[in-house]
């Protein structure tokens, strides 16, 4: 069930514009993961580190996948994965001078990118969203979570070899 107010039919299309741009926020955002997680999976010499990355790398390309599904209701346009490079990137800057090779300094930048790709959704999270679209945020939330332990833990490791 929706929790979207049907006040006027002009304002509902506000509502579900402003709906429509989050989600675009969050597909851009999470293709921008996909790709500096890709970069990072180049730039690793650790095979265990790789995997990581490639695991996460698909993560976000399903979260965007799923977005994708749930903005058409809203009057937005699915994006593709060329329409947005931007939201991390100071992120793709930063990996790509790195030097290859360099697996702590490129597992402390994908733990960076990680922590702000959770503070976008909390952020998100905190505004008013219709039910099924705050469901879908909630649960990348978490699995986003645990993606972010995961790489600190590791980059915090890393740092003190």
């Amino acid at each position: 069930m929706s929790t979207r107010k049907n006040v006027t039919q002009s304002g509902e299309r506000t509502a579900d514009n402003l709906v429509a741009g989050v989600i675009e926020t969050l597909i851009s955002l999470n293709i921008d993961s996909a790709n500096a997680y890709e970069t990072a999976t180049e730039l690793l010499e650790s095979e265990q580190y790789r995997e990581i990355c490639r695991t996460f790398s698909k993560q976000h390309q399903d979260f965007a996948d799923e977005l994708r599904a749930a903005i058409g209701q809203y009057g937005g346009s699915v994006p593709d994965d060329e329409s947005f490079r931007g939201l991390l990137q100071d992120v793709w800057m930063n990996l790509r001078n790195l030097v290859d090779g360099d697996d702590t300094g490129v597992i402390v930048e994908c733990d960076r990118t990680t922590e702000h790709v959770i503070n976008v959704y909390f952020d998100i999270i905190e505004g008013e969203l219709p039910d099924e679209v705050e469901q879908l945020i909630r649960k990348q939330f978490a699995e986003l979570k645990g993606e972010h332990e995961r790489i600190h833990r590791l980059a915090a490791a890393l740092q003190q070899t």
